[in-house]
């Protein structure tokens, strides 16, 4: 609910927090079951899944009827596609984001090793 807390009406919140209810026992399953992902704590089905889930909600459970919202009216209150969208674009940017960022990172630490192990090699031998 965090992502629509501002556009969203209580009863929205209600339906919203009941999915991510069930997605997080869904995704805590099938990470460890059907993809065999070690997740102790839950938390890629707490805050991937449920990240995705939260952010595209405000698509559909954006209403005008929430305090402070003049603006922003999702697909189920007549908003149309068009927020949805924005929403989903959003969760791709992000992912992209940390997929490109994840790759560095993992690249960077695969070089630091490589050459502490190479120094380390050099140094025994000599």
């Amino acid at each position: 609910i965090t992502a629509g807390c501002d556009v969203v009406s209580a009863g929205g919140a209600i339906v919203i927090g009941a999915v991510a209810g069930i997605l997080v026992c869904f995704g805590v399953w099938f990470l460890d079951h059907v993809l065999h992902i070690d997740d102790p704590v839950g938390a890629v089905a707490v805050h991937c899944i449920n990240g995705i889930w939260g952010t595209l909600a405000v698509g559909l459970f954006a209403t005008t009827d929430a305090p402070g919202n003049t603006e922003y009216e999702g697909l189920f209150y007549g908003g149309g596609f068009e927020l949805l969208g924005i929403q989903a674009l959003g969760v791709v940017s992000v992912a992209a984001w940390a997929g490109i960022c994840m790759t560095i990172v993992f690249i960077v630490i695969k070089f630091i090793i490589d050459f502490i192990y190479i120094i380390y090699i050099y140094f025994w031998l000599f």
